[in-house]
């Protein structure tokens, strides 16, 4: 995983606009590109943010605090593709 990556889109993602921090956020959306959950978080909250993004691609990563540079990050959701395909690739690597 190449966290340098993952930061400077998350970043692009931030200033650009296409993304959304929190559960409540994710739930009003119909379709986002991919989600992401903090592994720190509780398995009662990773399972309802799974529900909530539906048949959507759900990641678990470590401190997504950091990759966001805010405090108390649990999840986010990736509004745009290419975006999302690139944090995917990085997780791959």
């Amino acid at each position: 995983m190449n966290r340098q990556k993952i930061t400077t889109l998350i970043g692009f993602a931030i200033k650009s606009r296409k993304i959304i921090f929190g559960e409540d956020q994710i739930k009003t959306l119909t379709k986002p590109a991919l989600v992401i959950i903090d592994s720190a978080s509780s398995e009662k909250y990773k399972e309802r943010v799974k529900r909530s993004a539906g048949s959507n691609e759900v990641i678990i990563v470590d401190d997504l605090s950091s990759l966001t540079h805010r405090d108390n990050v649990h999840s986010i959701a990736i509004l745009d593709i290419n975006l999302a395909n690139g944090i995917k690739e990085s997780l791959d690597n």
